[in-house]
């Protein structure tokens, strides 16, 4: 139950926050909410803290986001879903296989050489903290910045104030 000031009864100060970004109005979309809370809490939060932390000594770190919805289906994809079009080996239509294709090229580009960049792969810049930035693997390849970034932040703020 919420009180007013956004924050639930004994629940602590970052409830309020934590509800702005995961809360649930109704019983429908309370997976869903759970599902982006447990996926940014455990995946996206790791992987920028990651990046984050190995940028800070080696300046060929490459950050990435996984968007493509595969063959079949309208659902965002999940944790490892990735991996098919990583090593090519996915039940691949055409779309599928452009983004398969360009994963496998940069994947084989930094393997030989530390550097995604080259034939058959999109233009992947570096990661830079100061920019959040990170290259989309879906319909298009695109480098963006921030992603997630609020929920992140908060979610390493919450992890930060418990270390106190």
């Amino acid at each position: 139950r919420r009180r007013r000031g956004g924050r639930s009864r004994g629940r602590g100060p970052e409830a309020g926050e934590a509800w702005e970004h995961y809360g649930a109005a109704t019983g429908g979309a309370a997976v869903p909410a759970a599902r982006n809370a447990f996926g940014d809490a455990q995946f996206a939060y790791g992987a920028r803290s990651l990046a984050r932390a190995f940028a800070a000594r080696e300046p060929r770190t490459y950050r990435y986001v996984f968007t493509h919805a595969g063959r079949g289906t309208a659902d965002p994809p999940i944790h490892a879903d990735e991996i098919a079009y990583v090593f090519g080996n996915g039940d691949f239509d055409v779309r599928d296989r452009a983004v398969s294709d360009a994963m496998l090229a940069a994947w084989v580009n930094f393997a030989s050489g530390g550097d995604p960049n080259g034939p058959g792969a999109p233009p992947w810049t570096p990661y830079d903290p100061a920019r959040d930035n990170y290259l989309t693997f879906g319909g298009t390849f695109a480098e963006g910045t921030g992603w997630l970034a609020v929920a992140l932040d908060f979610i390493d703020g919450f992890y930060r104030s418990r270390r106190a």
